[in-house]
C-alpha cells in the first residue's frame, strides 16, 4: 500500500520536532558579566553584580572563599567560594526582561581550576609576603525575590537558577603575628562564552522540514 506523501511528511516532521530541545526558561541563566568580591575565609561582607541575557542583578550579602588559606607555595588546590544573597534591603532587578524591585534569597557557589600556589614575595627583614594570582572559574547558583524581607509575608516573584564562568583574580598577604594563616581577597569576574553548538528548536524545525521536503520530491519523482 502506497503511503500518501502528506502523511509522511507529517511523520518526518513530528520525528524531528521531538528531537529540539527543552524550553529555555529550564535552563540556568548564564552569566556573561560582572563581579562578585569575597574575602575569606568566613562570613565576610560582599557584594555581587550579575549582568547576563535578560539578567541584571546586584546585591550586598555575606560569603568568603577557602582552599588556598591551606596551601603551602607550589602545593596543588583549588578555590571554593560562596556568596549570600540575604534580604534586608530591595533591588533593582531584572530577569528575562521583567524589572523588579525585590528582596533577594540565594547563593553563589564558585569553584575554581586546579593550581599551583605560586611562592609570595616577601619583603626583606619584615617577614611579610604577599602573592597574585588568575586561575579559572566555574560558578552555579540559585536567587529568588520576594515582596517583602519577612517570612510569611513574602509574596514571590522570581525564581531563577545561575550559571557562569570567568576568572578569579586572588590577592593573599602574610603577615607575622595576625592569626595562623594569610588574608586573602579575590574578585571572581565573569566572561562571556562562545555560543553553545546545539541547534535552536527553530533551525532543527526549518532542518527537518526541509529534509521531508526532498524526500517528498524524490519519491514523486521516482
Amino acid at each position: 500500500m502506497r503511503v500518501p506523501s502528506s502523511r509522511i511528511f507529517a511523520i518526518l516532521s513530528l520525528a524531528f520536532l521531538g528531537l529540539t530541545p527543552a524550553a529555555a526558561h529550564a535552563d540556568p541563566i548564564l552569566v556573561t558579566g560582572g563581579l562578585v568580591g569575597l574575602l575569606g575565609p568566613g562570613a565576610e561582607p560582599a557584594s555581587a553584580q550579575l549582568f547576563g541575557d535578560g539578567l541584571r542583578l546586584s546585591g550586598d550579602g555575606h560569603g568568603g572563599a577557602t582552599g588556598p588559606l591551606e596551601l603551602q607555595p607550589g602545593e596543588v588546590g583549588r578555590v571554593h567560594g560562596s556568596f549570600n544573597f540575604s534580604a534586608p534591603h530591595p533591588f533593582n532587578v531584572t530577569v528575562d526582561g521583567a524589572q523588579y524591585v525585590a528582596f533577594l534569597i540565594g547563593g553563589l557557589e564558585f569553584t575554581s581550576s586546579s593550581f599551583a600556589l605560586p611562592t609570595p614575595t616577601f619583603l626583606p627583614g619584615s617577614g611579610t609576603g604577599a602573592l597574585e594570582y588568575q586561575v579559572p572559574f566555574t560558578m552555579t547558583g540559585r536567587v529568588q525575590g520576594f515582596t517583602q524581607s519577612f517570612p510569611g509575608n513574602q509574596t514571590p516573584l522570581f525564581d531563577v537558577n545561575l550559571a557562569g564562568s570567568g576568572t578569579l583574580t586572588a590577592f593573599q598577604q602574610f603577615i607575622p603575628g595576625f592569626g595562623s594563616g594569610p588574608s586573602f581577597g579575590g574578585g571572581f569576574a565573569f566572561e562571556a562564552v562562545s555560543a553553545s553548538p546545539t541547534p535552536e528548536p527553530a533551525s532543527m524545525l526549518l532542518l527537518g522540514t526541509g529534509a521531508a521536503g526532498l524526500f517528498i520530491r524524490r519519491r514523486t519523482q521516482r
